[in-house]
């Protein structure tokens, strides 16, 4: 979509259909992108066309000399966020703020292309920038966790994928090291950089 001179904006697929036609509403995109096989919980009635990401022929793909030349003040991100009015709320974020974003916690944190990171976030929210897009932006390797947020579930992960680098809210962290004996059992010294906050 990057790539593209698109705009990205994901939304859960799994709110009520009320508030997704709003949002959809609200931002009015040239298309609604969604994967081979996977369809909304609820009737839908767009005037939008739904586009099957993974059903593209190689050949139906722009070559690099057709994508449009970017620069910092375009338009890259809509988030939707509640925030204290309970009512979505679009927030823009341009190519130029995500890439000081990216580079700002790629030198707090210390990732290369040899990290490992563990993305804890569904796509909808923020966060999912630092734990999926900004690790991705240096190379590094990204572990998806589909799993509840429950330390036997994450943990053992951390170990064997020997992830390097965490980065989750505040309460999550106390919910993995809540229970210091059940940290014992795991061999977790890959870690290089555990990042916490946001509550």
């Amino acid at each position: 979509i990057w790539k593209a001179g698109g705009i990205y904006a994901p939304i859960d697929a799994a709110l009520p259909a009320e508030r997704f036609r709003a949002i959809v509403a609200n931002i009015q995109p040239a298309f609604i992108a969604l994967v081979e096989g996977f369809e909304l919980p609820w009737p839908t009635s767009f005037d939008v066309p739904v586009v099957r990401l993974n059903s593209c022929a190689d050949s139906e793909l722009p070559d690099a000399g057709s994508l449009p030349a970017l620069n910092g003040d375009d338009l890259a991100v809509i988030i939707h966020t509640s925030g204290s009015t309970g009512l979505p709320k679009g927030v823009t974020l341009s190519h130029g703020s995500v890439l000081a974003y990216f580079d700002g916690h790629r030198r707090v944190y210390g990732f290369t292309n040899e990290s490992r990171c563990l993305n804890l976030t569904s796509f909808h929210f923020d966060v999912s920038f630092q734990d999926l897009f900004m690790p991705l932006s240096c190379g590094a390797y990204v572990l998806v966790n589909t799993d509840m947020l429950i330390p036997w579930f994450i943990l053992p992960k951390i170990q064997e994928a020997a992830l390097t680098h965490v980065i989750c809210a505040s309460s999550i962290l106390a919910l993995f090291t809540g229970d210091y004996g059940n940290l014992s059992k795991y061999d977790l010294t890959s870690l290089r950089a555990i990042g916490f906050g946001g509550e």
